[in-house]
C-alpha cells in the first residue's frame, strides 16, 4: 500500500525508514474531540523535527471520503502522510490496534474497540509498540516536544 501526501499524490512507504519513531494518527475532519488535539500533533511534529526529522505521522482516517480527508489534511495537519480513505489496510490498522471511531464499530465486526478517536500511538522503526490510547497525546500535552525524547 502506498502512502498519500495532502495533494493525493501517492508516496512510497520506503520513505518511513529513515524516522525513529512513526506516529499513526487516528483522527477524523467531523470529530469534535479532534480539533483541539490535531493543531497540538501538527505543531508537535514541527517542532520535534525542526533540526533533523526524527518523527513521522501518518494519518489513519475515518473521514466520510477522500475529498474530506485531504482538505482535512490540508488545513489542519502538519507535512505528513496518510493511507487513503478506503484502503484495506486503513482497515486493517484499525482492527490490529482495536482504534476506530464509534462509528465504525458495525464495519468493524467483532473487533472489540479499545481506544475511539483521536489516539495516537507511537511505534519505533522498526514496528514494535511505544505507547498506545491516551498516553502519546497527553505526554505531548503535557511535556511538548520533549515528550518525544521520553518514549
Amino acid at each position: 500500500t502506498e502512502l498519500i501526501n495532502s495533494s493525493g499524490e501517492k508516496i512510497s512507504p520506503e520513505v518511513l525508514l529513515k524516522f525513529e519513531k512513526i506516529g499513526l494518527y487516528f483522527s477524523s475532519n467531523w470529530c469534535p474531540d479532534c480539533k483541539p488535539f490535531t493543531p497540538m500533533l501538527a505543531q508537535f511534529y514541527d517542532e520535534v523535527n525542526e533540526d533533523v526529522e526524527r518523527f513521522e505521522v501518518i494519518y489513519i482516517s475515518s473521514d466520510e471520503d477522500e475529498t474530506a480527508q485531504l482538505k482535512y489534511m490540508k488545513e489542519k495537519h502538519g507535512e505528513w502522510f496518510a493511507l487513503p480513505v478506503g484502503d484495506a489496510m486503513t482497515k486493517d490498522f484499525k482492527k490490529k490496534f482495536q482504534t476506530f471511531a464509534g462509528k465504525e464499530q458495525a464495519e468493524m465486526g467483532d473487533t472489540p474497540r479499545k481506544n475511539g478517536i483521536p489516539t495516537l500511538i507511537v511505534l519505533n522503526s522498526d514496528g514494535s509498540m511505544v505507547c498506545d490510547g491516551d498516553v502519546a497525546g497527553n505526554a505531548i500535552k503535557k511535556m511538548g516536544p520533549k515528550a518525544f525524547d521520553s518514549w
